[in-house]
């Protein structure tokens, strides 16, 4: 496994950063994530980035279970783009 910072600057640096721009694009497209926002009681502005498309439907599939898998490389990418992109720095260290 190679990480972020050797892709980025290793010889095949273009080709990674080609690939992180079409997971990003994908990841945008097919509107997996999405910005909640939320006023909480004591006045603080709180955001979260969350998945989205897994919620139930009614009169569908309110009687079964499902639990989401994510993959360890999956989440290192999210917390690094996230990391990287949106957040200070101070938010996820």
């Amino acid at each position: 496994m190679l990480s972020y910072k050797d892709a980025i600057s290793g010889e095949d640096k273009d080709k990674w950063s080609k690939a992180i721009e079409e997971g990003k694009s994908s990841l945008k497209t097919n509107g997996v994530f999405q910005w909640v926002f939320k006023i909480k009681g004591d006045n603080r502005y709180k955001t979260r980035l969350v998945a989205h498309g897994w919620e139930q439907k009614a009169g569908l599939d309110y009687s079964e279970t499902f639990s989401s898998v994510l993959s360890l490389n999956i989440l290192r990418f999210l917390i690094a783009y996230a990391k990287k992109e949106t957040c200070p720095s101070s938010n996820l260290t």
